[in-house]
């Protein structure tokens, strides 16, 4: 108990820190509020004033981040994984290497290797809280890996930001009355340009239609 004189009416408050029993909790704060009653007695009230919540953990650490709802951590898998080759030139590789017969081989070594992989990136990943570089630090002879999956990324950055000014290209040069790509009157077409290019002459192997022209 804190004894003391205290002016009638005057109101004190000292916060002090209380030793914690528990080493998974934060520590306490007691607030010690002390009463000047007009008769002379003094009073002594104490009140638990709850600490500021820190993201501990028991190892001492900072408190891991997690997902607010397992649906997020769904879609953001799925936005990282699906891109321009699932939706773009996966149908066209389909199609130039036989159609349905490509996707045996493609679904045999999607699931002995291609699953696994992108399994295991996902749960080093989640676990380790690192990047493609960082995170081989279980393993430093793979750290090469690390950098190539970053010059990968950084070299297929490019080639779909290429792919996606083209398609911006054709959509506003498609805001005309007349296509630029349906006739051979334009500055850049050549000699060859023919509107009705036929490759099945001998005449017609070399000529390339206006569209063909406008793209190169």
């Amino acid at each position: 108990m804190l004894r003391g004189r205290v002016p009638v009416g005057l109101m004190s408050s000292v916060v002090a820190p209380e030793k914690s029993t528990s080493n998974t909790m934060g520590p306490k704060e007691v607030e010690l509020i002390l009463v000047k009653e007009q008769n002379g007695v003094q009073f002594t009230s104490t009140t638990l004033v709850a600490p500021t919540p820190t993201q501990t953990d028991p190892s001492g650490g900072e408190e891991r981040e997690t997902w607010g709802k397992k649906i997020d951590f769904l879609l953001s898998v799925i936005g990282f994984a699906v891109d321009l080759a699932n939706v773009w030139r996966f149908p066209y590789l389909c199609y130039k290497n036989g159609g349905g017969a490509f996707l045996v081989p493609y679904l045999f070594f999607m699931v002995i290797a291609g699953m696994p992989l992108f399994y295991m990136e996902l749960a080093l990943g989640q676990y380790n809280r690192e990047g493609a570089a960082g995170v081989w630090k279980i393993c430093p002879i793979f750290k090469g890996v690390g950098f190539t999956v970053i010059l990968i990324s950084l070299y297929v950055g490019f080639y779909y930001n290429v792919i996606i000014s083209w398609a911006l290209f054709y959509l506003f040069s498609s805001f005309t009355s007349e296509l630029p790509w349906v006739h051979c009157n334009n500055t850049w077409n050549s000699p060859n340009c023919s509107a009705w290019a036929d490759n099945s002459t001998v005449n017609d192997i070399h000529k390339a239609t206006p569209a063909q022209e406008y793209f190169e």
